[in-house]
Parts: structure tokens; C-alpha cells; sequence
């Protein structure tokens, strides 16, 4: 039954997979954000901004401080 669903999803462009939130880090910090009260982030800026788009993705609305190297 599994393999006929995946063949119809496959057959659309989709995939079907088992996810597992403990398996991923990034998913797991910001699901402990509400659950902790966590109102208030800092990021020191070793890329380009992912890390706020991924914050308001996960719907944190909490204040942001960002630190960019120039």
C-alpha cells in the first residue's frame, strides 16, 4: 500500500517521507521558542540572513537583534 501511494505522489513531482522532529537540530531549537517563552533572540550574523527568514518561517514574533560584521 505504502509503494502505491509513493508512486502516485512520485508521479506529481512529491515524495513521501518519514520525519522524525528529534532528527533534526534546527527543528527542535525552534520548537522549544514558545515552549521555553523565548521572546528575545540575538544574531551575531555569519551569514546573510538566513536564520531570520528560517525564525519567522517556524512563526517567531518575538524581537530580533541582529550583529553584522561589515
Amino acid at each position: 500500500m505504502k509503494s502505491f501511494f509513493k508512486r502516485i505522489l512520485g508521479r506529481v513531482g512529491l515524495e513521501l517521507r518519514n520525519f522524525l522532529i528529534e532528527k533534526y537540530e534546527t527543528t527542535r531549537f525552534f520548537t522549544i521558542l514558545p515552549h521555553d517563552k523565548v521572546n528575545t533572540i540575538f544574531d551575531i550574523g555569519a551569514h546573510e540572513g538566513q536564520f531570520g527568514i528560517i525564525l519567522l518561517d517556524f512563526g517567531y514574533k518575538g524581537k530580533k537583534f541582529y550583529f553584522v560584521k561589515r
